[in-house]
Parts: C-alpha cells; sequence; structure tokens
C-alpha cells in the first residue's frame, strides 16, 4: 500500500493522505504503490506595451494522472515559478513543473505590440494570446498536447489583445466594432486533488482598448485580468494554480504569472500503518 513523507503540507482527508508541494522539494515513497497526481507549471506573464494593447499570458501546462506508479524511493519535485511582468516585451514564460519522470511546460508570455508590424504569443504549456497588430497579422501561441492550449489567434485590424490559452480551453478572440474588446482567458481544469474542488491552469485575459467596454477575466478566475486602456492595470495569475497573467497595454503593467504547485493523493491503509498526526515535513 503507498505511503509517502514530505511536502509543504501533508493532509489526511476523506480517506486520502495528501502530499502537496507549494516550491521544489523531495517525495519520498516509503511503500510502493499508485497515486494520483496533479503538475502545474507556472503561468505566462501578460504582454507588455507601452502602446497599444498585449495578450494574455498562457497557463501553465497541467497534467492530472488518475494511476500514477510509485517505486520507492525520492522523488525529486520541481515547482515552476510565474513569468514576471517587464515593459514592452513579450511576456517572459512560466517555469516547468516535474514529478516522477514527467515535465510540464511553462505557459507562454502574452504577445507585445509592435509598430509597424506584427508581435506574437510565446509558445508553452498552453500559448500566449496574440497582441494588437494592425493589418499586418499577429499570432497566438501554441500549446502542448495533453497540458494545454493554443492563445487566441489573431484578427485582422484588431485593436485589443487576445486572451491567454488555458487547459481546457484556447484563449479567446478580440470582439467587438474594430476589435476593441480584449479575449478571455482560456478556461482552466477543476480537480478535488487537494480535497476541495479547485480550478488550475486557466489563462490571461488580454487587453481592451480604451474605448472598449470593460477589462476582460482570466480564465476559472485564476488567470489575471487583462488591462483597460485608461482604465485598469492587469492582474497576476492567481499563485499555485499556474494562472496567466493579463494583458498590458496603453501604458498600463500587465500581470505576473502565477506560480504552479504538485500534489499527489493516495488512499489512507487501514489497519497498516498507524496514523500519526501532525505528520513530519521533509
Amino acid at each position: 500500500m503507498t505511503y509517502c513523507t514530505g511536502g509543504n503540507t501533508v493532509v489526511e482527508l476523506n480517506g486520502k493522505r495528501i502530499h502537496t508541494f507549494t516550491g521544489d522539494g523531495t517525495l519520498v515513497v516509503v511503500s510502493a504503490g499508485t497515486a494520483e497526481s496533479l503538475i502545474v507549471a507556472g503561468g505566462g506573464a501578460g504582454g507588455g506595451t507601452n502602446i497599444g494593447n498585449a495578450g494574455g499570458g498562457g497557463a501553465g501546462g497541467t497534467i492530472y494522472n488518475a494511476a500514477d506508479v510509485l517505486t520507492a524511493g525520492n522523488k525529486a519535485i520541481v515547482v515552476g515559478a510565474g513569468g514576471i511582468y517587464a515593459d514592452d516585451v513579450t511576456g517572459p514564460s512560466g517555469g516547468v513543473s516535474s514529478f516522477n519522470g514527467v515535465t510540464a511546460t511553462g505557459g507562454g508570455g502574452g504577445g507585445k505590440y509592435t509598430s509597424p508590424g506584427a508581435g506574437a504569443g510565446a509558445n508553452g504549456g498552453s500559448g500566449g494570446g496574440s497582441p494588437q497588430a494592425g493589418t499586418t497579422g499577429g499570432s497566438a501561441g501554441t500549446g502542448t498536447a495533453g497540458q494545454g492550449n493554443d492563445g487566441g489567434a489573431f484578427i485582422a485590424t484588431q485593436l485589443a489583445g487576445s486572451g491567454g490559452g488555458g487547459k481546457g480551453a484556447a484563449g479567446g478572440q478580440t470582439s467587438g466594432a474594430g476589435g476593441k474588446e480584449g479575449g478571455v482567458g482560456g478556461a482552466g481544469l477543476q480537480s478535488s486533488i487537494s480535497g476541495a474542488a479547485l480550478w488550475y491552469g486557466g489563462g490571461g485575459g488580454g487587453s481592451t482598448h480604451g474605448t472598449g467596454t470593460s477589462a476582460k477575466e482570466g480564465g476559472s478566475g485564476v488567470g489575471g485580468t487583462g488591462a483597460w486602456g485608461g482604465q485598469s492595470a492587469g492582474t497576476a495569475g492567481t499563485t499555485n494554480r499556474g494562472g496567466g497573467g493579463g494583458g498590458g497595454g496603453e501604458n498600463l503593467d500587465g500581470g505576473n504569472g502565477g506560480s504552479g504547485i504538485v500534489i499527489v493523493s493516495y488512499d489512507i491503509e487501514q489497519g497498516g500503518f498507524i496514523s500519526i498526526s501532525p505528520y513530519m515535513m521533509v
């Protein structure tokens, strides 16, 4: 029967022992077996631009395994940081997360506006959204199969930024007259592996033009909201949920990507190991 030690937190809940890593660490597998695992990489930052409007950051790659085979020994765990927003650049991508031989790719940063010419969202676990780019054609970042989806695609003459991709859906495209409304971030994945139904891996919202009607939300409440010209700056993706940062625009900052997480959960053995609480954190 599976038994492990290690984690920033270890709890027993609903017949499960749950090890949560919010930073790098080691899971010590004392007794081999199977477990559920969730690996979420860091989300990409929103694009930065001193003029025009940028795309939202892509969500960190998100991988769920219902029957992860754990052999005895020490298992190194890496938890990716979110991308850090910077002015007038394509958003920096998030860091990778890894566990038990599986690596989730960091989310791609949102695309920045270029004049003249076309900007592009970065590739990643989920891709960054395309930015404002006039008639010359921008492009969205591409997501990684099994981990996430593409950023919102470019529409000719759009004046806003598209949303970053999420685990559950591609980023939203711009809309409204002249493409002035930013695209929403792509939906994430809902999982109860932690003992509560939470969302992970939502994309960041794209930046809305100053004459648009509202700021655009990130995916599933964990991606950051895009900037809205003259109204509000973009916000960060949620920490330890791998959300993409909201896109910046018109001299307003975008948001950082949210950091990742690794969670391992397995059934508590009945009549085997003696349950002792609290557990020693390793």
